[in-house]
């Protein structure tokens, strides 16, 4: 059965891997939370992707609505706000993996990947 109902966001996970002190790479994951597009609105983002590069800090702000497990160093929840949000794109390659996290989720893996 399908129910033509469908919530306003949705949740993906989104795993990135850092390299740590010892030089190996160390996967870290948390839940992303995001707005749910309507089809038209995936076509016509892929339709974009065709002719130019869609900035992964557009689609955050375009669609990114919270997340689930982010903690602090004392392993506190960290509250999903624009600061923090700030902060969190400053780690690198955490920005690159929330939009590949996103196109993933809503298209699958026939995505053009990003050099």
């Amino acid at each position: 059965m399908f129910v033509m109902a469908v919530t306003e966001t949705f949740k993906t996970p989104v795993v990135v891997e850092m390299i740590n002190e010892a030089g190996h790479k160390k996967p870290h994951s948390f839940k992303a939370i995001w707005r749910r597009p309507p089809q038209s609105e995936i076509d016509a983002l892929f339709e974009r992707t065709k002719h130019e590069e869609v900035p992964d800090q557009e689609i955050i702000n375009t669609y990114l609505r919270g997340w689930e497990d982010v903690k602090d160093q004392s392993n506190n929840p960290v509250e999903f706000n624009a600061d923090n949000l700030a902060a969190l794109l400053e780690i690198n390659p955490t920005r690159k993996c929330l939009a590949r996290a996103f196109f993933d989720a809503i298209a699958g893996s026939g995505l053009p990947t990003k050099n």
